[in-house]
């Protein structure tokens, strides 16, 4: 649409709306959660009071029911970005070293982005863990990283971790226990599985390990979420009752709470006739050292 003056604009949706005769019908429009109207609110309460015997409903169960199975294709860019985003953070995990900030890391991870084909507008990683002086890294420090690099429009959302230095003992358990918690979950992936029934066995799981603090104390905090475009439903909490289906992708992420920060696998899965497959690898469960 052309700039204006206005703080409006008439997109002439409801001239549309008038030549067909529907503008005193019943029109569905996204409006639940993970909304995306394609134009600014403003405008749309315009619309409203353009057609006012209109009545409008929410599309979010039909627009959502559609998006959340994903064709072959768009499962094959969701696999291909997984491939893209990896090579990238594994090249930069081998030139970090002690001294460096978290935005250093993003801008060489951003780099190799580009170079191997990711979309030029993908956004940088989260870095986190630099406890040291000017926000740097040092010895016995966490980088974690998550999120991930887009290819054709199609997300890559994984997390991974690697320690400067020797790994401790605590480290290592948190580490690993976590990924065997996680591939637990992803093992009961399968059509008919509710995201409330995979919250329900981590928050067991979790409940099992002495002294540990469950992120997920809450029935409405996820510990994983569709994935496509965006960050996508469902979410993995106990009150979605979102059956798994084939063509659905997801990327499950049971978190604890340590002294270092949050401990979130995370690893981005497909949803296939008979149970499941991951799109990224699965090396994530080695805590990577910086040495």
């Amino acid at each position: 649409m052309p700039f204006t003056r206005e703080p409006r604009t008439d997109w002439g949706i409801h001239g549309v709306l008038e030549d067909r005769g529907l503008s005193k019908g019943r029109l569905a429009i996204e409006m639940g959660r993970n909304t995306w109207l394609g134009i600014p609110l403003n405008d749309f309460t315009l619309l409203r009071e353009q057609v006012p015997q209109a009545e409008f409903v929410d599309s979010s169960e039909i627009v959502w029911g559609c998006r959340m199975i994903k064709s072959e294709w768009e499962v094959a860019c969701l696999e291909h970005v997984c491939v893209i985003g990896q090579k990238a953070w594994y090249a930069v995990l081998e030139e970090v070293q002690v001294g460096m900030t978290p935005r250093e890391v993003q801008q060489r991870i951003l780099q190799r982005y580009l170079e191997f084909g990711a979309d030029i507008d993908s956004g940088p990683p989260m870095a986190m863990g630099a406890s040291g002086p000017n926000g740097t890294f040092q010895k016995g420090d966490i980088l974690y990283l998550d999120g991930g690099p887009a290819f054709q429009g199609y997300q890559m959302d994984i997390t991974r971790r690697a320690v400067f230095g020797t790994p401790s003992e605590r480290q290592r358990h948190e580490h690993e226990e976590m990924w065997d918690i996680m591939f637990e979950v992803i093992d009961r992936m399968k059509p008919g599985a509710s995201m409330a029934e995979l919250f329900e066995f981590s928050s067991k799981r979790m409940a099992q390990v002495k002294g540990w603090r469950d992120y997920a104390d809450h029935p409405a905090k996820r510990i994983g979420h569709g994935i496509g475009l965006e960050s996508e439903p469902p979410s993995m909490s106990a009150v979605d009752e979102t059956l798994l289906a084939e063509g659905m992708v997801l990327t499950p992420e049971p978190k604890l709470e340590s002294v270092d920060g949050l401990v979130n696998p995370e690893e981005q899965v497909a949803v296939t006739a008979t149970g499941c497959r991951l799109l990224s690898d699965d090396t994530g469960g080695q805590l990577i050292v910086i040495a």
